[in-house]
């Protein structure tokens, strides 16, 4: 295991300028650096195009750039090299290099930061794939005796964050290590950034960068995940056509292949199911009266009490809850419950605030903090004098379930897709806010 310090020392301004443009107007030494890592990199392209397809086409899919960014980045749809740190690797180093970039992209970092830490977030994401990357290269070996892929000394590779995603080994590093804090929006500033490592190689274990998508709508990032996911459809297809697509690649399909449903669909469809409905001859139906048909009409009784919970520790910002909220304000207008309470609650019931139907209801008051229990918000409903349809509870599941328990339908609101402690009730939702 690596153990890395966030924010000891200050760091070097990353210089995005493409050194090949101006190689002749460079000082003798940096320009032989230059060309020499261009050779480098295209020599590790042609490796990885023969051996390792599967990332060869994803290296293919962005420009590369000699920069003096400390060691490489990508925004998902360029790669910068550093020359000073490129020509002290070797060529296995080279095509890991290349590959470790390639998979920022394949693993959507560009796009799936939000307002989590900067530096990080990249620090997870190197965690994630380089695992990857090592079993990639383990296959290769076995394949053939010996693998195009080197990896280099030093980076963050640890076992126990196998098969856990980005946002799982964050929030493990969030509460492993203090944090130098950052403004969010660093990920995006391209030429304004700081440098992962020295040109030396000094990087503290982490390897190159990811910077944010540069797009500025959601439509533009939907359409730029598309199109990610259409190249690693081809190169998985190029890959597994010649035999040689890494075992984790074809999760990463299977993933795609999922249907891509509306969690705000599913949300009231699941509410729906509490609201009681009955028959009644007094109103008949009005589409076939017409015909001369006479059958009775659904009504729909008052669904109670509705509770809402929110943990307050969950890895989703103030705009995802406030956004989260509104719908289901949006599905109580339509249920029409008696009163609705919202229980914002960490370890323990931090606030409650309650809204009677024709209430103005208010989303700006979102609090965060603490760690999780679910106890309380069960321990909370079990003591009010009133028993609600339901409890909606939007959390990110990094707790066990409860022992406590409630008289009425629980629904779980997931922002962690893995569901980690199993949580079961009477539905379990996986809310992804970028769709």
């Amino acid at each position: 295991m690596t153990s890395v310090s966030i924010g000891s020392k200050p760091k070097p301004t990353k210089d995005f300028t493409s050194l090949k443009e101006i190689v002749n107007t460079l000082e003798p030494t940096l320009r032989d650096k230059v060309m020499l890592a261009d050779k480098m990199l295209t020599r590790g392209v042609v490796q990885a195009l023969k051996h390792q397809p599967f990332f060869s086409t994803g290296m293919y899919g962005m420009p590369i750039i000699i920069a003096l960014v400390g060691t490489g980045c990508t925004d998902g749809k360029r790669q910068w090299y550093d020359p000073n740190f490129v020509v002290k690797l070797s060529d296995g180093q080279t095509v890991f290099l290349l590959t470790h970039e390639v998979m920022h992209k394949y693993s959507f970092h560009h796009t799936r930061r939000g307002k989590r830490d900067p530096k990080l977030w990249n620090m997870a994401g190197d965690y994630v794939i380089n695992l990857q990357i090592f079993d990639a290269m383990k296959e290769e070996i076995a394949r053939r005796g010996r693998s195009c892929i080197e990896m280099i000394p030093n980076i963050l590779l640890d076992e126990r964050f196998r098969n856990m995603s980005t946002e799982q080994v964050y929030k493990i590093l969030e509460q492993e290590q203090p944090v130098t804090p950052t403004n969010p929006d660093d990920g995006t500033d391209i030429g304004n950034g700081d440098c992962e490592g020295d040109g030396d190689g000094h990087n503290g274990g982490q390897l190159g960068d990811v910077i944010d998508c540069p797009v500025n709508d959601g439509q533009t990032m939907a359409d730029e995940e598309h199109e990610v996911e259409i190249e690693i459809n081809q190169a998985y297809q190029t890959a597994k056509s010649r035999g040689l697509q890494p075992a984790f690649s074809e999760g990463m399909i299977d993933d795609f292949k999922k249907p891509k449903v509306d969690w705000r669909d599913v949300l009231r469809n699941l509410m729906q199911t509490v609201v009681k409905t009955d028959y009644t001859w007094t109103r008949p139906n009005t589409k076939v009266w017409s015909q001369g048909i006479y059958i009775p009409s659904h009504i729909k009784e008052n669904m109670g009490e509705l509770v809402v919970a929110i943990d307050t520790s969950a890895s989703v910002s103030n705009e995802e809850t406030s956004q989260f909220l509104g719908e289901i304000h949006s599905i109580s207008e339509e249920l029409q419950p008696e009163k609705l309470h919202v229980v914002w609650c960490d370890t323990r019931v931090q606030r409650v605030d309650t809204y009677e139907m024709g209430d103005e209801f208010k989303t700006d008051k979102v609090i965060f903090g603490g760690g999780t229990d679910f106890e309380p918000v069960f321990k909370w409903v079990n003591e009010q004098d009133f028993s609600p349809m339901a409890l909606v509870y939007l959390t990110d599941g990094e707790c066990p379930m409860p022992n406590t328990k409630v008289d009425c339908p629980v629904f779980w609101a997931m922002t962690n897709e893995d569901n980690p402690c199993d949580l079961v009730g009477d539905g379990v939702l996986h809310i992804d806010f970028k769709n």
